[in-house]
């Protein structure tokens, strides 16, 4: 009798477990981004990205491991912290930003300021090229607050707060514009980097901020006079070895600007 009874219990137990686990980890939920967050391999920041849930996004739950919530969205599996996430679906009542983009019909639109293009919809994402001030660029579709673009060659995403559907007025001149546009040839579109420290350039010219810039002389010869768009006049004073094709280095006053300036895009025009 005793035996049998054990038995009996040990049974009951297993069954409890099991249910405690598949409670715990089996039954898909939905809750809901309420920031954006990384998606991770595992449980714990110091696992890799692997994508980026978006502000208001809905995500199918599937389990928890500590205070990391196991979530799968946007065709992916990972982990995100719980205080992200609160339960249930976002409302539909309301403009949600999510990681999936909505095409709409080509708009023509333009940057409000410099900014940055990326490639997905969040500053999570990498850079890959940029928008000067009054650029123009067609508007293909839309992901929660970022604009779908196609600019200078790339299709990339932008934060809808930096676009405007209005023209800029053409009454004034503006930084972004030589203020001779006749006088003006578009070489193309150019990768900008910063540099600062040097005394001397391959010109054999000191380096002067808001003038010097290093080019690869075969693209733009030695002192060349060009137009950055949303930067100013420059004059090719320099080179260097990792100066290839379509890049220019603007020389700055300190190696903390060059920092802060990182990489840029931009339209450069030969001045003539």
């Amino acid at each position: 009798m005793f035996q049998k009874l054990k038995r009996n219990l040990i049974v009951a137990a297993t069954g409890i477990f099991v249910t405690a686990s598949l409670t715990a980890g089996a039954f898909a939920a939905s809750a809901t981004a309420t920031t954006h967050v990384n998606m991770r391999a595992g449980a714990g920041n110091s696992y890799r990205v692997v994508s980026v849930v978006a502000k208001g996004q809905t995500v199918t739950t599937n389990g928890k491991s500590g205070n990391w919530t196991k979530v799968t969205a946007g065709g992916k599996t990972g982990y995100v912290h719980s205080k992200y996430l609160t339960s249930g679906s976002a409302s539909t009542g309301t403009t949600t930003s999510t990681s999936t983009t909505t095409n709409t019909a080509s708009t023509t639109v333009y940057a409000t300021s410099a900014v940055n293009v990326r490639s997905g919809p969040s500053t999570s994402y990498k850079v890959i090229t940029s928008m000067s001030k009054g650029q123009i660029a067609t508007k293909t579709g839309v992901s929660g607050n970022w604009a779908k673009i196609s600019v200078n060659g790339k299709t990339g995403y932008v934060s809808s707060k930096y676009l405007t559907t209005s023209k800029p007025s053409t009454s004034q001149p503006t930084t972004s514009q030589p203020s001779n546009s006749g006088n003006k040839k578009l070489v193309g579109n150019f990768k900008l980097t910063f540099y600062a420290g040097d005394s001397t350039t391959a010109s054999g010219r000191t380096p002067r901020v808001n003038h010097t810039i290093a080019a690869d002389t075969s693209v733009l010869p030695m002192y060349t006079k060009v137009y950055i768009e949303g930067w100013g006049t420059y004059t090719v004073e320099d080179r260097g070895g990792a100066i290839k094709g379509k890049r220019i280095d603007i020389f700055v006053a300190n190696n903390s600007i060059a920092r802060k300036n990182g990489v840029k895009y931009a339209n450069v025009y030969i001045v003539k």
